[in-house]
């Protein structure tokens, strides 16, 4: 998992907040992905792959390729984290608290 930098924390939350519908639209080709940031395959599924697909021209993550969706919704969830806080302020200010 991806960690949230401007969230300083894992990943996690920025997944969970981006629609299933969407994730699973994500466009997904082998040959641009590649096997080898997979850390759940092991030598035989990897040999596997290729002979089943051929070598793949990059290996890198979901997460590299589509970035900006990630960039996206982790702001989406800043932005809401943000205002949550806020009204939580105002709300303890207005019950009477410091």
């Amino acid at each position: 998992m991806p960690y949230a930098d401007r969230l300083k924390e894992p990943g996690y939350n920025v997944i969970e907040s981006i629609p299933g519908r969407l994730l699973r639209s994500l466009p997904i080709d082998y040959r641009q992905l590649g096997y080898n940031e997979l850390r759940l395959l092991n030598k035989t599924d990897k040999k596997w792959l290729v002979e089943a697909y051929g070598e793949a021209d990059a290996h890198t993550t979901l997460n590299r390729i589509h970035r900006r969706l990630w960039d996206e919704y982790e702001e989406k969830l800043l932005q809401r984290r943000r205002v949550e806080m806020e009204a939580q302020r105002q709300g303890f200010t207005a019950a009477g608290g410091p």
